[in-house]
């Protein structure tokens, strides 16, 4: 049990950090287009309304992390 409750804490912080590194990227680029992989963060990706992203949720298939990226492409040439 207490691997479990360690693995979850762990899983929280690699969350965090990335929405930090994010941040700190989107001070230097603010549109830059983000795709989060993710096994467990999806409700917090949900609640932060994180702008020009997509999650992606493990287990995931090569097509899906194509088509997040093509999504993003996709909707930065519509805004130009």
């Amino acid at each position: 049990m207490r691997q479990v409750v360690k693995s979850a804490r762990e899983s929280r912080k690699v969350a965090r950090r990335a929405r930090e590194l994010v941040r700190r990227a989107r001070e230097l680029v603010p549109n830059i287009a983000v795709v989060y992989v993710s096994a467990d963060s999806g409700p917090d990706w949900t609640s932060s309304g994180v702008p020009k992203s997509v999650l992606v949720i493990k287990p995931f298939a090569e097509a899906q992390i194509v088509t997040a990226i093509a999504t993003l492409i996709t909707e930065a040439d519509t805004q130009f």
